[in-house]
């Protein structure tokens, strides 16, 4: 949607669809029984995917609202929800210690993939679609084949349950951040040991830039890098964090929120953020350089 619209999900068994430039509501989409734990926008933009407690994911269409299909199977509150790059198959995640892989067209399961031993946070896709990675209350990451179902690589070195996951652009890293603090870099092909980066906070989401180099969390920028001695680091573009009740640039304080604005959950994007309230409202706020 380049930026255009934001989606929202929320305890109320609702997800908002609502246009960034005025903050106007657009949509609001109804269906679920339960609180909608996920939601996330098809490559297109044409679709939005919502992930529930009710077990269920459901497809909505964005322009005009209509809920296109409800996807069953899992057997306990869904967690997380992402499409492929291609926007043909989707992925989610559960308390059930499953991933489920549907078809986006006929809501059909392709694959249900076993093997973590407690709930699972976080799901993506590699950026060819061929593998997708897992992060879970285990402290492990799992690399599953998406053709096959088959475990490819189990990553262990978290001392804490794992929140957020990433490929870098190229699919040969993944980046895991957990509770313990840090954010770790596998190699995707081979499951060497990891560079640990540490954080003064539990990160909750995770991006990569697009040339690789650095990893956005919702707590700031990470170099990803290994350097050679006497190298220098490139310096980082700027970026927007949230810790506890600041909202900052770089490394610095800028905003106390009060208590009634601290957010239940944060998405950050280069210079913008967007905070989700208990009260059911969404703050948007951008930094100008």
């Amino acid at each position: 949607m380049e930026g255009k619209q934001v989606a929202s999900a929320s305890d109320d068994c609702t997800v908002r669809l609502w246009d960034t430039a005025t903050g106007a509501a657009l949509q609001t989409l109804k269906g679920h029984t339960d609180s909608v734990n996920a939601v996330t926008f098809s490559p297109d933009g044409q679709h939005v995917a919502s992930a529930s407690y009710d077990r269920t994911v459901r497809l909505w269409d964005t322009a005009t609202g209509t809920a296109l299909r409800t996807l069953e199977g899992h057997n306990h509150g869904v967690t997380a929800v992402v499409f492929s790059p291609n926007g043909q198959y989707i992925a989610s995640a559960s308390y059930d210690r499953t991933v489920r892989l549907w078809d986006t067209a006929t809501g059909t399961v392709l694959q249900t993939l076993e093997g973590h031993a407690r709930s699972i946070r976080a799901v993506t896709f590699s950026p060819d679609g061929k593998q997708v990675a897992s992060a879970s209350d285990d402290q492990t990451i799992r690399l599953w084949d998406t053709e096959k179902g088959a475990t490819l690589q189990i990553f262990e070195g978290h001392t804490r349950p794992v929140t957020a996951i990433a490929f870098s652009p190229d699919g040969k890293q993944v980046a895991s951040a957990s509770k313990d603090k840090t954010v770790k870099l596998w190699n995707a092909g081979s499951g060497a040991a990891p560079q640990t980066l540490e954080v003064d906070a539990t990160p909750l989401t995770l991006v990569f830039s697009d040339d690789g180099t650095f990893v956005q969390t919702d707590k700031g920028l990470l170099h990803t890098a290994f350097l050679s001695a006497g190298t220098s680091r490139p310096n980082l573009p700027h970026s927007a964090f949230v810790k506890e009740q600041w909202v900052g640039l770089d490394k610095e304080n800028l905003l106390w929120l009060p208590f009634d604005y601290r957010p239940n959950c944060v998405a950050v994007h280069g210079s913008i953020v967007g905070l989700g309230h208990r009260s059911g409202r969404v703050s948007i706020i951008e930094f100008a350089f």
